[in-house]
């Protein structure tokens, strides 16, 4: 099962921008010039969580003649080294050995090895956990159905542009069985093999379901969010700083022109004052337009970066 999405904000398009710069008024040629609109479309993209349930657990896990339930610049900060100074069983069931074989299936594929990310260890042993402490064998929770696989990796602050969760369980007593298991199911075998995954988190975990002694394992996948380039937050607050800015001087500049244009008893030197104002005024809304206009075209650029890399990732 896989999730997809971006976070932890929503990707702002700025787009349509018809910012038209006004002429400046001379004495006697005083007109209306205030017709134009200060577009800001804004069109927001998010690429909503989906929550496809495969119906494809595997019978190889289900020992136990139970019905399968359904299934439901990068920062290294995260990563978890493996210490492989020391002889190492692979016989032993647990989570290295599990990490070893399932790189063992990407590497001899011509695929980059996952690394442990210890954010998404922490949510495969809370998975893992909840799953012992309700009696569930699933990526959904029958208690809480907001308890879906992604629950747990959202509460590690684990930010990603897509996860998946593997699920086993039985009487494995190797790791590679339970690799060799899911490497036999097509969805399962999808995760492992999937050419973008960078994380993994992994937790093997023996304890009594149902009245029976089994082992269940849980591996998360991931692909971290910073892995596509990032889109600058302090330049979209700018902006929104110049917009109304502009907007401001727009509405200075309107009370401005009303004012010359109804104050018929305003003298030569007045009118030339109110004139010089006004005229200001446009020149400061003028160069907000320019900035705003060479802002937003670097801001769509970084946008449609950041888009194209989801959507290659996904």
């Amino acid at each position: 099962m896989f999730m997809r999405k971006i976070l932890p904000y929503i990707a702002i398009l700025i787009i349509g921008i018809s910012l038209t710069q006004y002429q400046l008024l001379h004495h006697g040629k005083i007109f209306s010039v205030l017709s134009e609109t200060l577009v800001n479309t804004k069109v927001y993209t998010e690429l909503k969580t989906l929550n496809e349930k495969l119906l494809t657990l595997s019978a190889t896990f289900l020992k136990l003649n139970q019905r399968p339930l359904p299934e439901k610049t990068l920062d290294t900060s995260d990563e978890m080294p493996v210490d492989t100074s020391k002889p190492v069983d692979r016989s032993v069931l647990n989570s290295e050995n599990i990490l070893y074989y399932t790189n063992l299936e990407r590497t001899k594929r011509g695929l980059k090895p996952l690394k442990f990310s210890a954010k998404l260890t922490r949510s495969a042993t809370a998975k893992n956990n909840d799953m012992f402490a309700n009696q569930y064998f699933a990526h959904e929770s029958p208690v809480d159905s907001k308890k879906g696989f992604a629950y747990f990796i959202d509460n590690e602050s684990y930010d990603f542009v897509r996860v998946s969760e593997n699920l086993a369980m039985g009487d494995f007593d190797t790791a590679k069985s339970v690799v060799d298991a899911w490497m036999n199911s097509p969805s399962h075998r999808v995760n492992i093999l999937y050419p973008d995954y960078q994380n993994i988190g992994v937790n093997v975990r023996t304890g009594n379901l149902k009245g029976s002694q089994v082992v269940m394992i849980v591996q998360h996948f991931g692909i971290p969010k910073n892995a596509c380039p990032s889109v600058s937050e302090s330049m979209l607050k700018t902006l929104q700083s110049v917009e109304q800015d502009a907007l401001t001087s727009k509405k200075s500049a309107q009370d401005l022109e009303q004012k010359i244009n109804q104050d018929s008893n305003a003298n030569s030197d007045e009118l030339d004052n109110l004139i010089g104002m006004y005229n200001n005024t446009i020149r400061k809304y003028n160069n907000l337009v320019i900035e705003f206009q060479k802002i937003s075209q670097e801001y769509n650029e970084q946008v449609k970066e950041y888009d194209d890399c989801i959507k290659k990732l996904n």
